[in-house]
């Protein structure tokens, strides 16, 4: 789901903002939620909401064949992006909602040297150990202190088979 705003002028580079939607969510869901394309007729940079693989959708980060798949597609889709249009490839930009917000995590672990800056909202914390090559990246992290899914404070749900971190101490190893 690609979102140009009418300002677009193929002659001048523009931003790319690439916005993952969360597991069991879909890009309709992601495009309503964030609302990037109102900010993209005002700002005239180009919206991207990919759609992950599975039913339901869900972004797959644990480290091995899967999150290579997951990198690939990514990577490609930021290729066909530029094929396609001007895109600043300085000003690549990557952001998601919960489980969107994890796989954004993982490419900050990965293709920091495609991608800018990056938006976490709602982020199930991931451990730290998936990160291999950890690189000094800007983020923004947003985070309800009441989120039953992802406990500010960490601890069990009923999605994960171990206690999460609290987000705060999460987010310090990142700083």
């Amino acid at each position: 789901l690609i979102y140009v705003p009418e300002r677009y002028d193929p002659s001048t580079p523009a931003p790319l903002v690439i916005s993952f939607h969360g597991a069991f969510l879909y890009r309709g869901f992601q495009k309503r939620l964030t609302r990037w394309n109102e900010l993209s007729d005002a700002e005239g940079f180009i919206v991207v909401y990919p759609k992950a693989s599975g039913l339901p959708p869900t972004w797959r980060m644990e480290p091995g064949a899967e999150l290579e798949a997951e990198l690939q597609f990514v990577s490609k889709l930021i290729d066909e992006m530029e094929a396609s249009f001007n895109i600043d490839a300085q000003r690549i930009y990557a952001n998601g909602y919960s489980n969107g917000a994890a796989m954004t995590f993982m490419l900050a672990c990965n293709l920091s040297d495609r991608i800018a800056a990056f938006g976490l909202v709602a982020m199930p914390v991931v451990s730290w150990e998936w990160c291999q090559n950890p690189q000094p990246v800007p983020v923004v992290a947003v985070h309800g202190t009441a989120d039953p899914l992802a406990p500010f404070d960490g601890g069990n749900n009923f999605l994960t088979t171990e206690p999460l971190p609290g987000v705060q101490d999460w987010l310090s190893i990142w700083a």
